[in-house]
């Protein structure tokens, strides 16, 4: 299963979520997809709320422009957001670790 799909201008990604964790951070790639440690707690809309956050720092993409399109209260999550140069710096430099 690819952990992301290229959509002409933005970029599909497969998350796998770990809620309550000690702090957020992408974890790395697995078969479930990218990783995503996340220190929130899976209540009340916080973990995705912080996993939105989360990528819009790592990124480089404002938060207004992800979007959660499936897996709101799953730990599996598909989310939506624009191509961004720190994004394609990331896969370039996981794909040189595969």
């Amino acid at each position: 299963m690819m952990w992301y799909k290229i959509i002409g201008d933005q970029v599909e990604l497969t998350i796998y979520a770990k809620p309550n964790a000690r702090h957020s951070e992408i974890t790395g790639i697995s078969a479930r997809g990218l990783g995503v440690a996340l220190h929130a707690q899976p209540q009340d809309g916080a973990a995705n709320t912080e996993l939105i956050a989360l990528l819009s720092s790592q990124f480089g993409v404002p938060k207004s422009r992800i979007t959660l399109r499936r897996g709101e209260s799953s730990r599996c999550k598909i989310v939506v957001m624009p191509l961004s140069t720190k994004f394609n710096a990331f896969l370039n430099e996981s794909l040189k670790h595969c």
